[in-house]
């Protein structure tokens, strides 16, 4: 059984992977330092935090945080097409998520665009909570 960030990370890219929209780009670890220009375009899936809240003295309900940011190259059209990536990896996520029995929700998406002329390269950052019950005390399965 995998860890619970791991298998919400696990689902998001199967999600990610799937979709013909995104069929070009590479998936990489968003940890990574430095991502060259011609690796562009590319995505990558994160769970950097996660709170915890007790229901009960035997259950908990954890928010875990994910992050999706996709790169990609363009001239005047760039921010259009960050938009329309939002829309469809909100979508997506949300689905995937849900589908495998996991609430979650959009909480904040950015869009940054650096460059100049046929250098511009644009990141979308989309914010997401997840909602997931544990049971407490963790049993050795579940850390």
């Amino acid at each position: 059984m995998s860890h619970r960030r791991a298998g919400i990370r696990a689902v998001m890219r199967a999600a990610l992977a799937a979709a013909p929209r995104f069929a070009s780009f590479k998936e990489v670890t968003l940890w990574q330092a430095k991502v060259d220009a011609g690796t562009l375009p590319i995505y990558g899936v994160a769970t950097p935090s996660e709170t915890k809240d007790h229901d009960a003295q035997n259950s908990a309900e954890r928010v875990i945080t994910v992050i999706v940011a996709i790169k990609r190259r363009g001239l005047d059209e760039l921010e259009d097409l960050l938009d329309d990536d939002s829309d469809a990896v909100e979508a997506l996520v949300l689905s995937a998520l849900r589908g495998a029995g996991i609430e979650a929700q959009l909480d904040r998406t950015d869009v940054t665009i650096e460059g100049a002329a046929d250098r511009r390269v644009g990141t979308l950052t989309q914010t997401f909570r997840a909602f997931v019950q544990t049971d407490e005390p963790l049993s050795p399965q579940e850390t």
